[in-house]
């Protein structure tokens, strides 16, 4: 058997004691029998109408609506009202909890409801309810498989992993098979859950807590799952842990790891694990471990090998289906050896739609795109349909990367994309991506963003502000746009006009930005009757306001919407120029007085005296120029300019500095 070595550390840290274990007896499957009783809809209706709108009313009175409802409530009734709120897990609570206290002799809970009810709270991720509800399915027996599936998968995704080992030890040994461990360790590492070191954390501790030991089939769960995952390294420490235990990997766990190989371009170590199967198990190689590596080996372009292969594998007696073929004939596409790929179609009875797309793909690869064409003819003529992957193929190849980049006339993918849904029978899906593709281009306004943008403006410059609204019917716009459209005038499309009518978002005079509002409805009152909001809206903003007005406020700017001052490189050369001649100046006086008392520095013509009775040092100087220069490049738009030139600095920066010694 050969080993993966890999330099790890320890998987986990030895844990604690294990606990007591709680004996209680659990189902399997339901004892009762539940007759199938069709389900009134009208009824149905009604008790989820109740649910819905008295979700959060007092227990007494929603007892006493869903009494009055006169429903009979079956297995089935109990099931079909909790798929009705897919999305909200209260109503559902209440219904349960109603079905818990109000005695039904029709009804009684089975692991199927309690299953649904902890699948409900998990997706809500309601830990403490989950729990709850957990622990009474345990008391009541009413524990299946499919429970542990469900209670695992949810205490793994909120990584509640003690609470996992404590499920198993809550329904005790007697009920923990490995069987049931299998099934658990299945869903935690299926491509979708990717809860993989979730599943280790409870298969190690449940070997030494609840004494349930994993078998071969736990461990070879636990390398795929770190597999799909792309963690080789603890793929490779549970290989090598299943080994030491004394189990042999299963063939699907070796595919797993060549696969996973493949895909980190490891090519060597997938060849080398291949080599060890044919050597130690090759009575158990079979026809899915050489369609893997063939179809690997061919996507590398390693035809060569890959024909080895598929010969050793015909003189095994392993017939060969469409995919290898598939791969071998695309294989030898890409070395350009056509008349080979064509001869190994030819001795196919029936090829399947998986040749035909090796095929075609091998030959548009090759720009070959009229040839590909006639292979598809030749396709359809023997009743193999197609697929919507061999139509892009084909448009790819003939029109190359014309529309790959935008929407092309001839390279229609949405209509044949929609196509196929419709065909798989996904309409949903089908008229999300049409709503998706109509909208893909449409930019709609958004008018609440340009109210907010004005009002910002309006507190940063420190004036007035207000929302005059002219509002108009729906149905008159709607006539509006159809009579522009008849004049030929533009006009908006039905879908984008009906989109910007959902969109538009009315100005509301609880928001800041929207207040105060004033509102005129000429096609409802008429244009005289709706003057009056203008005038006053034209009143506020010219009203004379003083310190005793509190029905008009002026908006005030704040750190948030000050503008900063934009200056030129020369301007802000200017300033420091002229600061540093001024401290430059100031210095050069102090040290002409010889330590004697300074009454005053006169610094020039046409500047002002710079009043100071104590001598400044340079770093205090420093500073404040910096300072100054900062101030003065942060001013606002409602604050004083900046200076102009050079002279005007100056004089600036001495008056600040007045204000800043203080003697001015």
């Amino acid at each position: 058997m050969r080993r993966l070595w890999l330099l790890t550390k320890p998987l986990i840290k030895p844990t604690t004691p294990g606990h007591q274990h709680l004996l209680r007896l659990l189902t399997t499957e339901s004892t009762h029998t539940h007759h199938h009783h069709p389900v009134n809809s009208d009824h149905l209706l009604q008790v989820c109408t109740i649910l819905f709108q008295q979700q959060s009313s007092p227990e007494s009175r929603l007892h006493h609506n869903l009494s009055s409802a006169n429903f009979h409530l079956t297995h089935e009734f109990f099931l079909q009202v909790c798929n009705r709120f897919p999305s909200s897990w209260r109503p559902v609570h209440r219904f349960f909890l109603y079905t818990q206290l109000v005695p039904c002799p029709h009804f009684d809970h089975t692991p199927t409801t309690f299953n649904k009810m902890l699948d409900i709270y998990g997706r809500a991720k309601n830990i403490d309810l989950f729990w709850d509800t957990v622990e009474e399915a345990v008391k009541r027996g009413l524990v299946n498989d499919k429970t542990f599936v469900v209670v695992l998968r949810t205490l793994a995704s909120v990584r509640e992993l003690k609470k996992c080992v404590k499920f198993f030890e809550l329904v005790g040994k007697e009920n923990c098979s490995v069987e049931r461990l299998n099934k658990v360790v299945e869903s935690l590492c299926s491509k979708g859950s990717k809860l993989v070191e979730e599943a280790r954390f409870v298969v190690l501790h449940l070997n030494k807590e609840v004494a349930v030991r994993g078998d071969v089939v736990t461990y070879g769960w636990l390398v795929k799952g770190f597999c799909r995952v792309g963690d080789l390294v603890e793929a490779s420490k549970m290989w090598n842990l299943m080994v030491d235990q004394g189990f042999h990997p299963g063939i699907d766990v070796y595919e797993e790891m060549i696969e996973t190989f493949f895909k980190r371009n490891e090519d060597a170590e997938a060849f080398k694990l291949f080599h060890t199967m044919r050597t130690t198990r090759m009575q158990d190689l079979g026809l899915s471990t050489y369609r893997l590596v063939i179809g690997w080996m061919c996507t590398r372009g390693k035809v060569a090998q890959a024909k080895m292969v598929f010969d050793e594998m015909r003189e095994r007696g392993i017939p060969a289906d469409s995919s290898t073929l598939g791969s071998l004939v695309y294989g030898l596409l890409v070395r350009r050896r056509i008349n080979e790929a064509y001869s190994v179609v030819q001795g196919i009875d029936k090829p399947d739609i998986s040749v035909y797309h090796a095929l075609i793909k091998g030959l548009v690869r090759l720009k070959r795109a009229s040839e590909a064409t006639q292979v598809f003819r030749e396709m359809i003529s023997k009743g193999c349909e197609p697929t919507m992957h061999t139509y892009v193929m084909l448009l790819q190849g003939h029109l190359g990367k014309r529309g790959r980049k935008g929407p092309h006339p001839l390279l229609n993918f949405d209509t044949l994309f929609v196509g196929g849904l419709v065909k798989a029978g996904k309409s949903l899906e089908a008229t999300k991506y049409v709503e998706r593709a109509m909208q893909r281009g449409l930019e709609v306004p958004s008018i609440k963003g340009y109210r907010y943008e004005l009002w910002c403006l309006a507190r940063s410059a420190g004036i007035r502000y207000c929302v005059l609204f002219c509002d108009a019917e729906e149905t008159e716009c709607q006539k509006w746009n159809e009579q522009r459209r008849r004049e030929g005038e533009a006009a908006y499309d039905d879908a984008i006009f009906e989109d910007l009518a959902r969109r538009f978002e009315r100005p509301d005079r609880r928001n800041r930005w929207d207040s105060p509002l004033f509102e005129l409805w000429p096609s409802r009152h008429g244009i005289q009757k709706s003057s009056g909001a203008i005038t006053d809206a034209v009143a506020y903003l010219t009203k004379k306001v003083d310190s005793k007005t509190r029905d008009v406020k002026i908006l005030q700017p704040t750190i948030a919407t000050q503008s900063t001052r934009f200056s030129e490189v020369n301007s802000l050369y200017e300033l420091d120029r002229a600061t540093q001649e001024v401290s430059n100046m100031i210095v050069e006086a102090q040290s002409q007085a010889i330590g004697g008392l300074i009454r005053g520095i006169s610094l020039g013509q046409g500047l002002p005296t710079l009043n100071i009775s104590r001598t400044v040092g340079l770093p205090e100087l420093r500073r404040l120029r910096r300072t100054f220069i900062k101030l003065t490049g942060q001013t606002s738009l409602s604050g004083p300019p900046p200076p102009s030139d050079a002279e005007s600095a100056k004089r600036m920066f001495v008056d600040y500095l007045n204000r800043e010694l203080g003697t001015a």
